[in-house]
């Protein structure tokens, strides 16, 4: 072939290594400033759902040392447990009729009622201390409030379920996490000692999702009386974890606890997934090992994703804090 006519081919080859190489190096160069700004927001979307989880978890730790060392608080637990045994017996029947079955307000409502018409001691403390007690629990967002003695004995309680004037300690509810969160408190009590029990279905509660905060509680001599525990509803945590301003189309932020459940709904769910949906996903596995750091993996949906991890830890509790977006849209430019 004559170079008068290779040349026009040369240049024509030349051309098109050159907009190749052009092309693969804007298409590195975008895709690295969109991994780049995805990377960014599901950090700083992480950093603010882990504040915000922090803080709410560290507001409940003041509640539960103030409150152990209020004098409304130690006078209650005090009288209700002098109350209790100055009944003679067969406590858990007699309270469980008159505050729950007799109660004429209706299940889930049973926290309405201050004073049984018997007549008793008990009731009259009850009366007493039982307005102030659940008001606080409402002003605070606690599913339950629980006084124990230095027995077991579930001396009193907010919310009155099945769990209500029996005892934790041998009781039929012993091997639940109250129980446990009971003996914690008063096994070895100290002042100002916290012990937490993850969230787990809780049967009293009709199933529902249910974590435990205890301290023990001491008199004014230092004498230890038994225990105060908070039940925790998941719903605050979840209500964090959902808020979606920022994410996108296809972003969400979740928990995972170490059980591999998660502690917070799936945005793509229509059915609930707390305690429910496992995830066994590589980021959900790093977090929990306490690695923090961003990856492309595939998601609990088996969905191509960018992944932000850490981890979130809580008197022993350990939660891996995810925030994710679809790689099809955080690339959604190249593929256009």
């Amino acid at each position: 072939m004559k170079l008068s006519k290779k040349l026009p081919l040369v240049i024509l080859a030349t051309a098109a290594v050159a907009i190749l190489i052009i092309g693969g190096s804007d298409y590195f160069r975008t895709s690295s400033a969109l991994r780049h700004n995805a990377e960014t927001k599901l950090n700083a979307l992480m950093q603010v759902r882990k504040e915000s989880l922090a803080s709410y978890l560290d507001t409940i730790r003041q509640d539960l040392r103030f409150q152990a060392a209020n004098p409304i608080v130690v006078d209650a637990l005090g009288e209700f447990t002098t109350a209790w045994h100055g009944m003679g017996g067969g406590q858990t029947e007699k309270l469980q009729k008159l505050y729950i079955n007799d109660n004429p307000h209706p299940t889930g409502k049973k926290e309405e009622l201050d004073l049984a018409p018997d007549g008793s001691a008990y009731s009259r403390i009850h009366g007493k201390y039982h307005p102030w007690l659940r008001t606080f629990l409402r002003e605070r967002g606690y599913y339950d409030i629980f006084l124990f003695d230095t027995k077991g004995n579930l001396v009193y309680t907010v919310f009155k379920e099945l769990d209500y004037a029996t005892n934790l300690a041998t009781g039929k509810w012993r091997d639940t996490d109250l129980g446990n969160a009971f003996r914690s408190a008063v096994e070895k009590p100290k002042a100002g000692t916290q012990n937490f029990f993850d969230f787990k279905p809780y049967a009293p509660s009709a199933g529902a999702p249910a974590a435990f905060i205890s301290t023990p509680v001491f008199d004014r001599s230092g004498k230890n009386i038994g225990a105060l525990a908070f039940q925790m509803p998941i719903d605050k945590m979840n209500e964090v974890m959902q808020s979606s301003v920022g994410l996108g189309k296809t972003g969400e932020t979740y928990i995972v606890g170490a059980d591999h459940l998660m502690r917070s709904n799936s945005r793509f769910s229509k059915e609930a997934t707390i305690l429910t949906r496992k995830i066994d996903t590589v980021p959900a596995q790093f977090a929990l090992d306490g690695k923090t750091g961003v990856m492309e993996a595939k998601d609990y949906r088996g969905v191509d994703v960018v992944s932000a991890y850490g981890l979130l830890e809580f008197l022993g509790a350990r939660w891996a804090l995810l925030g994710e977006a679809d790689s099809a849209e955080v690339f959604a430019e190249l593929y256009n």
